[in-house]
Protein backbone atom coordinates (compact mmCIF):
# COMPACT_ATOMS: atom_id res chain seq x y z
CA UNK A 1 0.00 0.00 0.00
CA UNK A 2 1.14 3.35 -0.83
CA UNK A 3 1.30 5.59 1.80
CA UNK A 4 2.25 9.33 0.94
CA UNK A 5 2.37 12.95 3.11
CA UNK A 6 2.85 16.37 3.07
CA UNK A 7 3.57 19.32 5.13
CA UNK A 8 1.43 22.50 4.10
CA UNK A 9 1.97 25.86 5.46
CA UNK A 10 -1.03 28.31 4.75
CA UNK A 11 -0.77 32.35 4.67
CA UNK A 12 -1.24 32.41 8.34
CA UNK A 13 1.96 30.20 9.36
CA UNK A 14 -0.61 27.44 10.20
CA UNK A 15 0.61 23.66 9.45
CA UNK A 16 -1.27 21.31 7.42
CA UNK A 17 -0.68 17.54 7.36
CA UNK A 18 -1.86 16.01 4.68
CA UNK A 19 -1.64 12.46 3.40
CA UNK A 20 -3.28 9.57 1.31
CA UNK A 21 -2.99 5.74 1.23
CA UNK A 22 -3.69 3.63 -1.84
CA UNK A 23 -3.98 0.21 -2.10
CA UNK A 24 -1.36 -1.30 -4.45
CA UNK A 25 -3.95 -3.99 -5.87
CA UNK A 26 -7.85 -3.01 -4.57
CA UNK A 27 -7.10 0.46 -5.91
CA UNK A 28 -8.93 1.75 -2.76
CA UNK A 29 -7.88 5.64 -1.71
CA UNK A 30 -8.48 7.98 1.31
CA UNK A 31 -7.09 11.30 1.31
CA UNK A 32 -6.51 12.83 5.02
CA UNK A 33 -6.33 16.40 6.40
CA UNK A 34 -5.07 17.11 9.69
CA UNK A 35 -6.53 13.46 10.94
CA UNK A 36 -9.39 14.17 8.74
CA UNK A 37 -11.02 11.93 5.88
CA UNK A 38 -11.57 14.33 3.47
CA UNK A 39 -11.76 12.10 0.32
CA UNK A 40 -12.44 8.44 -0.24
CA UNK A 41 -12.46 6.55 -3.62
CA UNK A 42 -12.66 2.82 -4.73
CA UNK A 43 -10.86 1.15 -7.44
CA UNK A 44 -8.45 3.56 -8.60
CA UNK A 45 -6.27 2.47 -11.09
CA UNK A 46 -6.53 5.13 -13.18
CA UNK A 47 -4.42 8.62 -13.38
CA UNK A 48 -7.29 11.04 -11.28
CA UNK A 49 -7.04 14.22 -9.22
CA UNK A 50 -8.90 14.94 -6.29
CA UNK A 51 -9.66 18.67 -4.43
CA UNK A 52 -10.71 19.63 -1.23
CA UNK A 53 -10.28 23.01 0.47
CA UNK A 54 -7.43 23.70 3.28
CA UNK A 55 -9.02 26.79 5.22
CA UNK A 56 -9.65 29.04 1.96
CA UNK A 57 -6.99 27.53 -0.11
CA UNK A 58 -8.23 25.27 -2.94
CA UNK A 59 -5.88 22.08 -2.53
CA UNK A 60 -5.37 19.02 -5.15
CA UNK A 61 -4.13 15.62 -5.06
CA UNK A 62 -3.05 14.18 -8.36
CA UNK A 63 -2.36 10.73 -8.84
CA UNK A 64 -0.51 9.57 -12.00
CA UNK A 65 -0.11 6.35 -13.80
CA UNK A 66 3.28 5.82 -14.99
CA UNK A 67 3.66 3.13 -18.19
CA UNK A 68 4.93 0.54 -16.49
CA UNK A 69 1.48 0.90 -14.10
CA UNK A 70 3.74 2.67 -11.13
CA UNK A 71 1.31 5.68 -9.30
CA UNK A 72 3.00 9.17 -8.21
CA UNK A 73 1.59 11.20 -6.35
CA UNK A 74 1.42 15.51 -5.99
CA UNK A 75 0.57 17.93 -3.83
CA UNK A 76 -0.44 21.44 -5.22
CA UNK A 77 -2.49 24.49 -4.06
CA UNK A 78 -4.27 25.79 -7.23
CA UNK A 79 -3.83 29.32 -7.64
CA UNK A 80 -5.92 29.64 -11.17
CA UNK A 81 -9.10 28.21 -10.67
CA UNK A 82 -11.48 30.91 -9.91
CA UNK A 83 -12.04 30.69 -5.96
CA UNK A 84 -12.70 33.62 -3.66
CA UNK A 85 -9.20 33.38 -2.27
CA UNK A 86 -7.95 33.03 -5.74
CA UNK A 87 -9.63 36.24 -6.82
CA UNK A 88 -8.91 38.35 -4.02
CA UNK A 89 -5.08 37.87 -4.86
CA UNK A 90 -5.49 38.37 -8.71
CA UNK A 91 -8.28 41.68 -7.68
CA UNK A 92 -4.61 42.22 -5.16
CA UNK A 93 -1.64 42.24 -7.94
CA UNK A 94 -4.48 44.47 -10.27
CA UNK A 95 -4.46 46.91 -7.73
CA UNK A 96 -1.23 47.06 -6.97
CA UNK A 97 -0.26 47.32 -11.10
CA UNK A 98 -2.56 50.26 -10.78
CA UNK A 99 -0.35 51.87 -7.72
CA UNK A 100 2.86 51.53 -9.84
CA UNK A 101 1.18 53.00 -13.17
CA UNK A 102 -0.05 55.94 -10.99
CA UNK A 103 3.26 56.42 -9.53
CA UNK A 104 5.14 56.96 -12.95
CA UNK A 105 2.47 58.12 -14.48
CA UNK A 106 1.10 61.30 -12.42
CA UNK A 107 -1.15 62.06 -9.72
CA UNK A 108 -4.41 62.00 -11.79
CA UNK A 109 -3.41 58.63 -12.81
CA UNK A 110 -3.06 57.41 -9.48
CA UNK A 111 -6.36 59.28 -7.93
CA UNK A 112 -8.43 57.26 -11.31
CA UNK A 113 -6.28 53.79 -10.48
CA UNK A 114 -7.55 54.19 -7.15
CA UNK A 115 -11.30 55.07 -7.96
CA UNK A 116 -11.86 51.88 -10.22
CA UNK A 117 -9.81 49.50 -7.61
CA UNK A 118 -12.26 50.36 -4.83
CA UNK A 119 -15.25 50.00 -7.21
CA UNK A 120 -13.85 46.51 -8.38
CA UNK A 121 -13.14 45.60 -5.10
CA UNK A 122 -16.47 45.83 -3.72
CA UNK A 123 -18.37 44.60 -6.53
CA UNK A 124 -15.76 41.65 -6.32
CA UNK A 125 -16.56 41.32 -2.47
CA UNK A 126 -20.43 41.26 -2.95
CA UNK A 127 -19.81 38.48 -5.72
CA UNK A 128 -17.69 36.81 -3.12
CA UNK A 129 -20.35 36.88 -0.23
CA UNK A 130 -23.01 36.05 -2.62
CA UNK A 131 -20.97 32.97 -4.07
CA UNK A 132 -19.55 31.75 -0.64
CA UNK A 133 -23.45 32.06 0.62
CA UNK A 134 -25.09 29.76 -2.46
CA UNK A 135 -28.45 31.10 -1.15
CA UNK A 136 -30.79 32.76 -4.11
CA UNK A 137 -31.89 35.46 -1.97
CA UNK A 138 -28.33 37.36 -2.04
CA UNK A 139 -28.15 37.12 -5.91
CA UNK A 140 -30.53 39.55 -6.89
CA UNK A 141 -33.53 39.62 -9.50
CA UNK A 142 -31.60 40.07 -12.09
CA UNK A 143 -29.47 36.66 -11.97
CA UNK A 144 -32.51 34.84 -10.05
CA UNK A 145 -34.36 35.83 -13.76
CA UNK A 146 -31.39 34.87 -15.67
CA UNK A 147 -31.04 31.55 -13.27
CA UNK A 148 -34.90 30.54 -14.33
CA UNK A 149 -34.17 31.02 -18.13
CA UNK A 150 -30.50 29.99 -18.57
CA UNK A 151 -29.47 27.63 -16.04
CA UNK A 152 -28.43 24.21 -16.01
CA UNK A 153 -28.77 21.81 -13.02
CA UNK A 154 -26.58 19.75 -10.86
CA UNK A 155 -26.38 17.81 -7.70
CA UNK A 156 -24.58 19.97 -4.67
CA UNK A 157 -23.26 18.15 -1.96
CA UNK A 158 -22.51 19.72 1.23
CA UNK A 159 -19.70 19.02 3.91
CA UNK A 160 -20.27 20.01 7.42
CA UNK A 161 -16.45 20.47 8.83
CA UNK A 162 -14.99 21.51 11.51
CA UNK A 163 -11.55 24.06 11.83
CA UNK A 164 -10.34 25.31 14.43
CA UNK A 165 -13.07 25.66 16.58
CA UNK A 166 -15.40 26.99 14.14
CA UNK A 167 -18.45 25.32 12.24
CA UNK A 168 -17.99 25.34 8.25
CA UNK A 169 -20.10 24.24 5.86
CA UNK A 170 -18.89 23.75 2.39
CA UNK A 171 -20.52 22.96 -0.88
CA UNK A 172 -19.31 21.58 -4.29
CA UNK A 173 -21.07 20.60 -7.67
CA UNK A 174 -19.87 19.94 -10.75
CA UNK A 175 -20.99 21.46 -14.24
CA UNK A 176 -21.49 20.50 -17.81
CA UNK A 177 -18.53 22.04 -18.32
CA UNK A 178 -16.29 19.57 -16.75
CA UNK A 179 -15.67 22.32 -13.87
CA UNK A 180 -16.34 21.56 -10.39
CA UNK A 181 -17.86 24.92 -8.65
CA UNK A 182 -16.98 25.49 -4.52
CA UNK A 183 -18.40 27.48 -2.25
CA UNK A 184 -18.72 28.37 1.84
CA UNK A 185 -21.93 28.71 3.71
CA UNK A 186 -21.96 31.02 7.10
CA UNK A 187 -23.58 29.01 9.73
CA UNK A 188 -23.45 29.18 13.52
CA UNK A 189 -20.24 27.38 15.68
CA UNK A 190 -23.23 25.74 17.49
CA UNK A 191 -26.82 24.18 17.51
CA UNK A 192 -28.60 22.76 14.98
CA UNK A 193 -28.29 24.32 11.72
CA UNK A 194 -31.84 24.06 10.01
CA UNK A 195 -32.44 24.82 6.75
CA UNK A 196 -35.11 26.87 4.64
CA UNK A 197 -37.35 23.90 4.41
CA UNK A 198 -37.17 22.69 8.09
CA UNK A 199 -34.99 20.05 7.81
CA UNK A 200 -31.83 20.09 9.56
CA UNK A 201 -28.74 20.37 8.00
CA UNK A 202 -26.22 17.07 8.00
CA UNK A 203 -22.64 16.47 6.86
CA UNK A 204 -22.95 15.34 2.89
CA UNK A 205 -26.12 16.43 2.22
CA UNK A 206 -27.27 16.50 -1.73
CA UNK A 207 -29.37 19.35 -2.96
CA UNK A 208 -29.65 20.35 -7.29
CA UNK A 209 -28.22 23.51 -7.35
CA UNK A 210 -28.74 25.65 -10.71
CA UNK A 211 -25.99 27.56 -12.01
CA UNK A 212 -25.21 29.59 -15.63
CA UNK A 213 -23.23 27.98 -18.05
CA UNK A 214 -22.07 31.28 -18.69
CA UNK A 215 -20.64 32.52 -15.41
CA UNK A 216 -20.80 29.31 -13.14
CA UNK A 217 -20.11 31.79 -10.18
CA UNK A 218 -23.94 32.63 -10.41
CA UNK A 219 -25.38 30.01 -8.74
CA UNK A 220 -28.06 28.43 -6.46
CA UNK A 221 -28.29 25.58 -4.07
CA UNK A 222 -32.02 24.41 -3.93
CA UNK A 223 -32.22 23.33 -0.92
CA UNK A 224 -36.30 22.77 -1.64
CA UNK A 225 -34.77 20.32 -4.47
CA UNK A 226 -33.28 17.52 -2.54
CA UNK A 227 -32.26 14.60 -4.37
CA UNK A 228 -33.49 11.24 -4.19
CA UNK A 229 -31.09 9.70 -2.75
CA UNK A 230 -31.43 13.04 0.45
CA UNK A 231 -35.18 12.32 0.38
CA UNK A 232 -34.35 8.34 1.53
CA UNK A 233 -32.37 9.48 3.85
CA UNK A 234 -34.95 11.75 5.28
CA UNK A 235 -37.10 8.88 5.14
CA UNK A 236 -34.84 6.51 7.14
CA UNK A 237 -34.31 9.01 10.19
CA UNK A 238 -38.22 9.91 10.42
CA UNK A 239 -38.91 5.89 10.42
CA UNK A 240 -36.28 5.49 13.17
CA UNK A 241 -37.71 8.77 14.84
CA UNK A 242 -41.67 7.54 14.81
CA UNK A 243 -39.96 3.85 16.51
CA UNK A 244 -37.85 5.33 18.99
CA UNK A 245 -40.70 7.34 19.99
CA UNK A 246 -43.54 4.97 19.76
CA UNK A 247 -41.48 1.54 19.66
CA UNK A 248 -44.75 -0.44 21.45
CA UNK A 249 -46.45 -0.32 17.53
CA UNK A 250 -43.38 -2.04 15.85
CA UNK A 251 -41.19 -0.99 12.83
CA UNK A 252 -43.59 -2.26 10.55
CA UNK A 253 -46.43 0.50 11.42
CA UNK A 254 -43.67 3.20 12.03
CA UNK A 255 -42.45 2.60 8.45
CA UNK A 256 -46.37 2.42 7.30
CA UNK A 257 -46.87 6.13 8.82
CA UNK A 258 -43.86 7.72 7.44
CA UNK A 259 -45.00 6.08 4.46
CA UNK A 260 -48.47 7.47 4.27
CA UNK A 261 -47.41 10.92 5.61
CA UNK A 262 -45.00 11.28 2.46
CA UNK A 263 -47.51 9.88 -0.06
CA UNK A 264 -50.31 12.23 1.30
CA UNK A 265 -48.62 15.27 2.56
CA UNK A 266 -45.49 15.23 0.27
CA UNK A 267 -41.35 14.75 1.03
CA UNK A 268 -41.58 17.98 3.53
CA UNK A 269 -44.04 16.19 5.68
CA UNK A 270 -41.39 13.73 7.12
CA UNK A 271 -39.79 17.00 8.92
CA UNK A 272 -43.06 17.26 10.71
CA UNK A 273 -42.21 13.38 12.17
CA UNK A 274 -38.49 13.95 12.41
CA UNK A 275 -39.14 16.97 15.20
CA UNK A 276 -41.50 15.42 16.58
CA UNK A 277 -40.15 16.11 19.72
CA UNK A 278 -38.83 19.73 19.11
CA UNK A 279 -40.61 22.97 20.57
CA UNK A 280 -41.88 25.23 18.07
CA UNK A 281 -39.72 28.33 19.03
CA UNK A 282 -37.10 25.75 17.85
CA UNK A 283 -37.98 25.04 14.64
CA UNK A 284 -41.61 27.22 13.61
CA UNK A 285 -42.21 24.90 10.89
CA UNK A 286 -41.92 21.50 11.71
CA UNK A 287 -42.29 20.98 15.60
CA UNK A 288 -44.39 19.10 18.24
CA UNK A 289 -47.54 20.98 17.26
CA UNK A 290 -47.59 20.24 13.68
CA UNK A 291 -46.72 16.50 13.92
CA UNK A 292 -49.88 16.28 16.28
CA UNK A 293 -51.69 18.33 13.85
CA UNK A 294 -50.58 15.73 11.27
CA UNK A 295 -51.19 12.47 12.67
CA UNK A 296 -54.93 14.33 14.55
CA UNK A 297 -56.23 15.07 10.73
CA UNK A 298 -59.40 13.19 10.23
CA UNK A 299 -58.42 12.55 6.47
CA UNK A 300 -54.96 11.08 7.51
CA UNK A 301 -56.14 9.23 10.66
CA UNK A 302 -58.30 7.69 8.81
CA UNK A 303 -55.92 6.41 6.31
CA UNK A 304 -53.71 5.39 8.82
CA UNK A 305 -56.38 2.58 10.28
CA UNK A 306 -56.80 1.47 7.24
CA UNK A 307 -53.50 1.04 5.82
CA UNK A 308 -51.36 1.06 9.06
CA UNK A 309 -53.56 -0.76 11.76
CA UNK A 310 -52.53 -4.40 11.86
CA UNK A 311 -48.74 -3.81 10.86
Amino acid sequence: MAQVSWLYLDDNGGKHRVGLYHGDRSGHLVIHCNMRVVQVDFGVKETRTYSFFIEDDLCEVHLWREKNGVFSYEFIVNREVDTPKNRILKQTNRSNNWKMAGFFGGSMLVLCGLFFGVRAYNLHLREKNAAERGIGSQLGPENEQRLQLEGRTAVARLFLVQEAGKRRVFYSFPTGENAQITGKLAVPDTGKIILPTGFELRDRDEFEATYLPSDPRIHQVRYDRPTQLQIQQYFRTAVATELGAHPEQGPRRAACLVSLARDERGWQSLADIIFQHTPAWENTAHNRDSYLRLVRDTNFSEKLKANCWDK
